[in-house]
């Protein structure tokens, strides 16, 4: 409690004042400016939508720098991208010269130019399907406890699922680079047989798999998905190194005898009894000795200080029948219920999930 008084008292008083000057004080420190900021929050989602639709990033990345020059190239007018590259300068995304010229920051080089190979612009596409129709819906879903979008719509899975694969793939190599050591990959290690349950399209089995050649990883996931990740294994030349089941974790067959089964942004999408069923099944699929991947956002114990992870829940709240962010805990509990030994905190860098491993007895 004194730590969350340190990191809020100056936005707003954390306790009743005692006294006038108490009082006089606290209205002082007492300031709009972060309410503004939650309100104007749809102000830095249209900014860079916009600029992701408008390839400003790529563009900028090729060389035109200045704001005639992109008007040019993308047929806007020159006051409206005047303004939006200024606004992107204001966000960290772009810099600006003293003669007026634009440049990339780092971050938007490395996740905003199309064909790099950690694109995240595809993002743009699930917001088209679910973010501006949804997030106007939250109180709904509040109030109801059920999801206002339902993502799993045979028509429209496809339109959500595969460009969030695609998007989620650049998230993954921080996660992929951390296991590296942790399983001795690369370096005669005991694991060669993956399973990768609803990784499809986003698979990190397959970017594992890239980094130790004697890997071979099972796919699990809806054909839909799967058709993309085909795609990717061929890409990334993993041919007759990654193999496929076809079907929802809960209705098909796993298989055993596995080295290593990864569930990466799985357990978010499920309610505590899917999830304590999902980790059953892991449990049976694995070897004696076998381990169990959860890469996942994580809240904190009290649900109170997490910023993204809490926030994202309301995005599975909006879209999912029973997904929440769990904290450690819970996922410890459902392990151990699985019979799970304790599981392992793994740090990946930059990154705002986390990685828990745990070990099948042997």
């Amino acid at each position: 409690m004194q730590r969350d008084r340190a990191r809020f008292s100056r936005v707003v008083s954390v306790s009743p004042p005692q006294n006038s000057v108490q009082r006089q004080r606290a209205e002082e420190h007492a300031t709009p400016h972060w309410i503004l900021q939650l309100f104007d929050g749809a102000w830095l989602f249209g900014y860079l939508h916009a600029a992701i639709a408008l390839q400003i990033f790529t563009v900028i990345a090729a060389g035109v720098n200045t704001a005639a020059e992109v008007a040019a190239a993308t047929a806007a007018s020159e006051r409206g991208i005047r303004i939006l590259l200024n606004a992107l300068t204001a966000l960290k995304l772009l810099r600006k010269d003293d003669l007026g010229r634009y440049r990339l920051e780092p971050h938007a080089t490395a996740y905003l130019v199309e064909g790099g190979p950690a694109y995240c612009g595809a993002n743009r596409q699930v917001e088209r399907a679910v973010a501006l129709s949804c997030w106007g819906r939250l109180v709904d879903a509040v109030r109801s406890g059920q999801p206002v979008f339902n993502p799993e719509e045979k028509s429209r899975a496809p339109e959500f699922w595969v460009p969030l694969a695609i998007a989620l793939n650049a998230l993954l190599e921080p996660a992929a680079a951390a296991l590296v050591p942790v399983l001795g990959l690369g370096t005669g290690s005991s694991v060669r047989r993956v399973l990768d349950v609803s990784g499809g399209s986003r698979s990190l089995g397959q970017l594992l798999a890239t980094l130790d050649s004697g890997l071979r990883v099972t796919l699990l996931d809806r054909a839909h998905v799967l058709r993309v990740a085909h795609s990717r294994t061929r890409r990334l030349g993993l041919n007759g190194r990654v193999v496929s089941i076809t079907g929802r974790p809960l209705e098909v067959e796993w298989g055993e005898g596995y080295d290593l089964v990864l569930l990466s942004n799985v357990l978010q999408q499920g309610s505590p009894a899917t999830n304590s069923e999902l980790l059953r099944r892991a449990f049976g699929a694995l070897r004696p000795g076998g381990v169990v991947v959860i890469n996942e956002l994580v809240a904190d114990a009290e649900r109170r200080l997490a910023i993204y992870p809490l926030l994202f829940a309301g995005a599975l709240l909006l879209g999912s029948a029973g997904g929440d962010t769990y904290t450690y805990h819970e996922m410890s509990s459902w392990l151990e219920q699985a019979h799970f030994l304790p599981p392992q905190v793994v740090p990946v860098a930059g990154r705002i999930n986390t990685l828990l491993l745990a070990r099948k007895p042997a």
